[in-house]
């Protein structure tokens, strides 16, 4: 399933417990290949998907650390993909969106208050 894959990619977190105090900490046992994938594809996500950049800037006003940001974006674009590979679907950002306001989500807001901007050295012009 989806948090399988999400293990084996090594963006889901593992949970450590001594007594009162739990830790969660990264997966060193993961396939490095496609964990360096799925965090580089959250990264370019922040640039080009108005859902992802409100998700980066939510958590970066909380304190955490770019890092943190994009594993926990790539641990959500797993759960995408995997949908879309069992559904044979590709993927639609309106769907998506749609799903985001019909479940209540924080992120539906915050993308909506999300001004989306390309950088300069991306922009292609026709001429």
């Amino acid at each position: 399933d989806a948090n399988d894959l999400q293990c084996y990619g090594g963006v889901a977190p593992r949970e450590e417990q001594s007594g009162d105090r739990k830790i969660a900490r990264c997966r060193y046992n993961a396939n490095h290949v496609l964990q360096t994938n799925l965090f580089l594809w959250a990264k370019v996500t922040v640039i080009w998907c108005p859902w992802a950049k409100a998700f980066y800037e939510h958590y970066r006003k909380r304190g955490m650390w770019s890092t943190d940001i994009y594993r926990r974006l790539a641990a959500k674009w797993t759960r995408i993909l995997w949908k879309c590979w069992q559904t044979g679907q590709p993927y639609d950002e309106a769907k998506w969106m749609e799903t985001l306001n019909t479940r209540g989500s924080w992120l539906y807001e915050a993308t909506l208050k999300v001004k989306q901007t390309i950088p300069k050295f991306m922009k292609v012009t026709c001429e």
